[in-house]
């Protein structure tokens, strides 16, 4: 089972990547999507969460976003985060975290 977890999963570059010259972060599930791929983008987007220290009130946000709320955003420090989900087999979770110090 691990193995063919190993064999499906997409690479961390696949899910992560800076944008403006360093000052965003930009997390989302890879194509072709699926349920690895979706769940890896939103577990690495709740490590930029406690890496910046956001407040305990926006992971809550980010859990209990569904589908049907469009795009969510939040603001803590000097950061400001954005992010949405879209339902299906293929769902998928996109988030763009920005510094704006």
């Amino acid at each position: 089972m691990q193995d063919d977890f190993a064999e499906d999963a997409p690479k961390i570059e696949q899910v992560m990547r800076l944008e403006d010259e360093g000052e965003s972060l930009i997390v989302s599930t890879p194509e072709p999507g699926g349920e690895i791929a979706s769940s890896l983008a939103y577990i690495a987007a709740g490590c930029v969460l406690e890496k910046t220290n956001a407040p305990a009130t926006v992971s809550a946000q980010m859990t209990s976003t569904t589908a049907m709320a469009s795009s969510v955003d939040a603001e803590w420090d000097d950061i400001q985060a954005t992010w949405t989900y879209a339902a299906g087999i293929e769902g998928s979770f996109s988030a763009t975290f920005a510094f704006t110090g």
